[in-house]
C-alpha cells in the first residue's frame, strides 16, 4: 500500500506531467499557408516559420519581362511585411516610390530598395496571387523553392496567409505529410 505523503507526489507528478503535455499539445505555432483560391479552400502547402524569417516572392515582371525579388519578413503577429525588394530595370517607371526606403542601382542591372522597415512596417496579410500563365512565379521559405505554376494551374488564384496553429495541428499535418 502506498502512504499519504508518496500518494500525494505521485499526484502532483501525474498532474504535472499532464499539465505539460497539455501546455505543449495547446500552444502554438505560426505556419505559412497556401490555399486555392482563397482563405477557407483546401490547403495547397504549409510550413511552420518563425519571427523573424525571410519569405521571398520572385517572378518575371509581366511587361518589362525581368525579374523581381519581394523579400518579406514574419512578424509575431501573425502577417509579413516587406524589407527589400530587387528588380532588373530596363527603363525608369519610378517603382521604388511604392513602398520608402534605400534605392540604388547596382553595375548588375538590379535596382534595389532596401530597409523598407526601417521607415515603416507595412503589414500583408491574406495575400492573393493569381498564378501567372507564361512566367515563372516561386515563393522562397526557409529556403524551400515553391514554384507556383507547378503548384497549381496557371490563372488560379492562391491565398499565401501566415496562420496560427494548436501544436497538436501542426503535429498531425507532419504525421500526414501536409506540412513542409
Amino acid at each position: 500500500m502506498i502512504a499519504g505523503q508518496e500518494k500525494l507526489n505521485i499526484l502532483l507528478i501525474g498532474a504535472i506531467m499532464v499539465g505539460a503535455m497539455a501546455f505543449v499539445l495547446l500552444s502554438t505555432n505560426q505556419v505559412v499557408t497556401l490555399r486555392g483560391p482563397n482563405r477557407s479552400a483546401g490547403l495547397l502547402y504549409s510550413k511552420v516559420v518563425h519571427p523573424g524569417d525571410m519569405i521571398k516572392f520572385r517572378f518575371i515582371h509581366s511587361y518589362e519581362k525581368g525579374w523581381v525579388e519581394e523579400n518579406y519578413r514574419v512578424d509575431k503577429e501573425d502577417f509579413i511585411y516587406p524589407v527589400s525588394h530587387r528588380f532588373q530595370v530596363f527603363n525608369y517607371d519610378d517603382r521604388e516610390n511604392t513602398y520608402p526606403g534605400d534605392f540604388y542601382m547596382a553595375d548588375d542591372g538590379y535596382a534595389y530598395v532596401t530597409n523598407i522597415d526601417k521607415y515603416g512596417i507595412f503589414p500583408v496579410d491574406d495575400w492573393n496571387i493569381r498564378v501567372a500563365y507564361t512566367v515563372p512565379q516561386m515563393l522562397y521559405v526557409k529556403g524551400e523553392k515553391i514554384s507556383l505554376p507547378d503548384l497549381v494551374p496557371s490563372g488560379t488564384r492562391v491565398t499565401f496567409d501566415i496562420e496560427r496553429w494548436q501544436r497538436y495541428q501542426t503535429l498531425l499535418a507532419i504525421m500526414l505529410n501536409d506540412i513542409h
